[in-house]
């Protein structure tokens, strides 16, 4: 629509020149982690990548062109695997990103038109109106009763006047009123921009478990590296050539090196991640799981996290008038077109119960109005066919304007209906009423009506909730900048304890009460929706921000981003937490008992001068087949009220007793397989290697039975595949000829599995006894 008076704002082709030099209005430019490049560079540094590459150029080399073929097509899944991972949380990214988007009226060219906020610069000429989220730092140009809401900033939702040459801020809504404002700075250099740098810079250090991972994997690579080198001078001592002690070192050292440590974690993040988004939980941090396992305590705050965050028009209070009367009176002092959430459950109200007095409301003129103020906290309006000024407010500040009506009963109401976690107006009228302009005249000598408490209602299912939280060892504590009482009511509906509940915080008090329980100790998870939250959010253990009311900063700091905003969902996100850390620890305890196995069977019998017993194309066959399909039995977690019975886990995830007994389990397995290889190599050395990959795989499988077996009863179909697999393709091995001649395997005697599956139940009985019973088991509470 063309526009005249009024500013004619920036040319289209100025525009674009000014986008062109400024960038697009964003706050989380795409860098270059997000580009796909980068992705395939990081899936090309993966360990076993590597030795593929390398192996299969010795290959090359020597002249074996299939095997050569076989390893580098190998690469394929690995590099799959690792790209479909990365892309994963890139499209999560990409999805916030999109939550984020806006839109605004800008003047361009003299007309209105509405274009993406990104595509906003300094200079544009913003269109402002009631209910408008601000798309950038702008000054007032011009504007009628201009009212915003700056709680991202300051944690308040009281109404904040804007004259002219105000400033407007980013992430802001505009409650009241509309005008033109001049866009001032964009995307990072705004005021919000400026917030959203400062907490990503504040970057989180390493996690418990990356920081465990990245040292075992470190010294094992130092052990691996060195033993390697004297593996292949030996064989090259030996006479067995170049080719043979590189190829000796090469399978000594991949079958020694932890890579599949950091493989499982990061699987495991991807399926934890993936049942969180199902439940409305999205993890910004892909490590966060591994947090809200730990998480001994929580600091959430009330408004739309423990209840539903709109407030509803639940109880009129009138000794001397009825329903419809004030319901018509409470209507009479709102805007006809209601922005604010308590005019707007008043409407809501009126259209269930009088449908014709908000046509009334919507059809009648208005006379002298004034608006609702931060200071005097009443709204007024006249309707001249009713000869009257109505007026809604703060009961003390209405109240106090009443010689008319039952004032001194109302009081009394007042503080009941508050200690029931009621909002209460009063509403008020002045009869026969003339307007003189002034408002401290015009708003004196009311006659009081009644009061309309509202509620914002407790969410579904968190009485439940809070009482798992506190049933499975996690302290909870409410942190609101509402009303004492309010609070206080709520958290007696929703069993939170009164020593728990911390009002009328502002963000400083909030950040010191997350520092205090850290310091004691605590895990801890603090929710939060608001610019003033980040710095809680970042400090926190886990910040979870809220999807829905949240403000983009407050999303950007948090490391969770609660969907529906509901305590439900974050404790639900808990007990994955949970599962996630109890499989991962078996899953660990698993692979430590799995290398040692290889490390000493694979060791031993170079340094006894005997030919090797695992060649590249077993390695290949062992990390792409058995050990994924075996991590992948422990991703499946346990029934959340089993979870819920078992305290937080504090301490490395898998302690010294622990490594030494799965290291143990791993040795009787490694002595077995050697065992079993000099027994069957009376045959032969294929006959030999054949009995002692029997017994290798079978004893895998025997571990995670002994590990998982209570799990294994509740797993889904898919897990109970995958874990098939490794047998599965033994038995293949075994029974196709051709396959048999790529392995350098013979078949074996009945007997002789017989053997194999013997070492195999040792394995796992003292699995069952030694490390599970004794360690990996959960431990329940008292």
């Amino acid at each position: 629509m063309l526009i005249s008076a009024r500013p004619t704002g920036l040319s289209s082709a100025e525009a674009a020149a000014r986008l062109a030099a400024s960038g697009p209005n964003e706050l989380t430019p795409t860098t270059k982690e997000e580009s796909l490049w980068h992705a395939v560079l990081e899936a090309l540094a993966d360990p076993m990548v590597l030795f593929l590459l390398v192996a299969g150029v010795i290959y090359v080399i020597t002249g074996d062109r299939f095997e050569a073929t076989f390893l580098f097509g190998a690469i394929v899944p690995v590099l799959a695997l690792n790209l479909s991972l990365e892309q994963r949380s890139l499209r999560t990214l990409r999805g916030l990103r999109a939550v984020l988007s806006l839109e605004a009226n800008v003047v361009r060219d003299g007309v209105v038109v509405r274009i993406a906020s990104r595509n906003l610069v300094p200079g544009d000429v913003l269109v402002l109106a009631e209910g408008d989220e601000i798309a950038a730092d702008a000054i007032v140009l011009s504007g009628h009763d201009l009212q915003v809401n700056q709680a991202v900033f300051t944690g308040e939702p009281e109404p904040v006047e804007k004259p002219a040459r105000a400033l407007l801020f980013a992430g802001t809504t505009l409650l009241t009123g509309s005008g033109f404002a001049e866009v001032t700075t964009t995307g990072r250099h705004t005021r919000y921009g400026e917030l959203v740098a400062l907490a990503e810079a504040a970057k989180r250090p390493p996690t418990p478990v990356e920081q465990a991972v990245r040292r075992f994997v470190f010294w094992i690579a130092i052990v691996a590296i060195i033993t390697s080198v004297i593996i292949c001078m030996l064989e090259v001592i030996r006479g067995h050539g170049w080719e043979r002690g590189i190829v000796a070192a090469m399978t000594l050292l991949v079958a020694s090196l932890p890579e599949e440590f950091p493989a499982a974690y990061t699987l495991f993040l991807a399926f934890g991640n993936v049942r969180m988004a199902r439940s409305h939980a999205v993890a910004r941090d892909n490590r966060v799981l591994e947090a809200l396992g730990a998480v001994t305590a929580i600091a959430t705050d009330k408004t739309g996290t423990l209840t539903e965050g709109r407030l509803t028009l639940s109880e009129l209070w009138h000794p001397t008038s009825s329903d419809d009367s004030l319901v018509r009176a409470a209507l009479a002092a709102c805007d006809a077109q209601p922005i604010d959430p308590l005019e707007r459950a008043i409407f809501e109200l009126a259209n269930a119960r009088l449908p014709d007095a908000v046509a009334w409301r919507l059809t009648c003129n208005t006379g002298a109005e004034y608006p609702f103020s931060a200071t005097l906290r009443r709204h007024s309006h006249e309707l001249p066919l009713e000869r009257a000024l109505f007026v809604k407010g703060a009961p003390d500040a209405i109240l106090t304007l009443c010689k008319q009506g039952p004032i001194a009963e109302a009081a009394a109401a007042v503080e009941t209906l508050a200690g029931r976690a009621f909002r209460v107006l009063a509403v008020a009228r002045r009869s026969n009423f003339v307007a003189t302009g002034t408002r401290e005249i015009d708003e004196a000598d009311l006659e009081l009506l009644g009061l309309l408490a509202f509620r914002d209602p407790v969410r579904a299912g968190i009485a439940e909730s809070v009482a798992a939280c506190r049933k499975a060892g996690i302290d909870v504590w409410m942190m609101t900048g509402d009303h004492p009482t309010t609070a206080a009511a709520i958290a007696r509906e929703v069993g939170i304890a009164a020593d728990r509940v911390l009002a009328r915080l502002e963000p400083a008090q909030k950040l010191a009460h997350v520092e205090r329980l850290l310091a004691a100790g605590e895990v801890v998870a603090v929710t939060g929706d608001g610019v003033n939250d980040v710095p809680a959010l970042r400090r926190a253990s886990v910040g979870i921000a809220m999807g829905m009311r949240g403000s983009p900063a407050a999303r950007e700091a948090g490391s969770l981003v609660l969907l529906d905003d509901s305590f439900r969902t974050l404790a639900d996100s808990l007990w994955l937490g949970r599962g996630f850390e109890l499989g991962l620890r078996q899953c660990f305890g698993y692979l430590t008992m799995a290398h040692a196995a290889i490390i000493l069977s694979a060791l031993l019998l170079p340094l006894l001068g005997a030919p090797l017993v695992y060649l590249p194309i077993h390695i290949v066959w062992f990390e792409l087949i058995v050990h994924p399909t075996m991590s992948f039995a422990f991703q499946d977690p346990l029934p959340a009220s089993e979870l819920q019975r078992h305290p937080p886990r504090r301490g490395a995830l898998l302690t010294i007793p622990e490594m030494s007994a799965s290291i143990g389990v791993g040795t009787l397995l490694g002595i077995l397989i050697l065992a079993l290889y000099f027994f069957g190599r009376r045959s032969g050395e294929a006959h030999g290697r054949a009995l002692a990959m029997a017994a290798l795989f079978l004893g895998n499988f025997a571990m995670v039975l002994a590990l998982r077996l209570d799990g294994i009863r509740r797993a889904s179909r898919w897990t109970l595949v995958a874990l098939m697999l490794p047998v599965a393709s033994l038995l293949l091995a075994f029974a196709l000829p051709a396959a048999r001649s790529v392995v350098q395997i013979t078949p074996l005697a009945w007997n002789e599995w017989i053997l194999a599956a013997s070492a195999a139940l040792a394995t796992g009985v003292l699995a069952r006894f030694l490390v599970h019973q004794r360690y990996l088991a959960p431990q329940k509470t008292t």
